[in-house]
């Protein structure tokens, strides 16, 4: 399976860096409400999944 390269490098991914991307993706015009709304829940999947 193909995925997309992230545009933040593997040692920048850590659950400090959670509350800005949160707050990155939350500013996208294309994100509808509601997307908006699960960011804190998916921010939370987020952290139970780092090591």
């Amino acid at each position: 399976m193909l995925t997309a390269p992230s545009a933040v490098p593997e040692a920048g991914r850590t659950a400090e860096g959670l509350p800005e991307a949160r707050r990155r993706r939350a500013a996208n015009p294309t994100m509808s409400r509601g997307e908006v709304e699960l960011l804190g829940e998916a921010e939370e999947l987020i952290r139970t999944l780092l090591p």
